[in-house]
């Protein structure tokens, strides 16, 4: 699934400037993103029992205060967001309509999350890994660097959502943390 830039210049770094190996981009002052396309693989399959998210990302050099999104898809009613803010890094699941099996699963309209302190100016591999079910007993469980920092239960399907698909930035229909 190839990304594409709508909101802005994304600057692709040569090898020099490499994360695990690979070329990074610089998404800049947190206006630009990478955009993937609605897709059977991501968000509009009928449901998701399981799902991995793996990113690879570098600190700000000064900033890890200000809420910076690394990814997100879906919007209001269900998604899946990985963000920094307060020093922190926070992994957010949400699934609030009763679409049938295994849902809802915040149905108080709350986000589950789960977070970790992070630093400025480090390199960081962060996963999301859900494994839901029919029976709402499911867990989602983030990973840093290889090592769990949490994990959350009463995890069931996470159904159809295509409120957009974001690498370094957000279509604006997501919920956070603090609400």
């Amino acid at each position: 699934n190839d990304a594409t830039s709508s909101t802005g210049t994304v600057v692709y770094r040569s090898t020099s400037s490499s994360i695990n190996f690979n070329p990074t981009a610089d998404f800049g002052n947190g206006n630009n993103s990478l955009d993937i396309a609605n897709n059977d693989g991501f968000n509009t399959a009928t449901s998701y029992t399981r799902k991995g998210i793996n990113l690879a990302f570098r600190t700000s050099t000064s900033d890890i205060n200000t809420r910076q999104v690394l990814y997100e898809q879906g919007g209001n009613s269900r998604g899946i967001n990985i963000y920094i803010r307060n020093g922190f890094l926070h992994l957010t699941a949400w699934n609030v309509p009763n679409d049938g099996a295994g849902s809802p699963w915040n149905n108080s309209g709350n986000v589950t999350t789960v977070s970790t302190a992070i630093t400025t100016n480090t390199e960081y591999i962060v996963t999301l890994e859900e494994n839901g079910n029919s029976s709402g007993t499911g867990t989602i469980t983030g990973y840093l660097n290889g090592q769990s920092f949490g994990s959350f239960g009463n995890v069931g399907l996470l159904y159809r959502h295509t409120g957009g698909i974001q690498l370094g930035g957000a279509d604006g229909n997501m919920r956070f943390d603090d609400g």
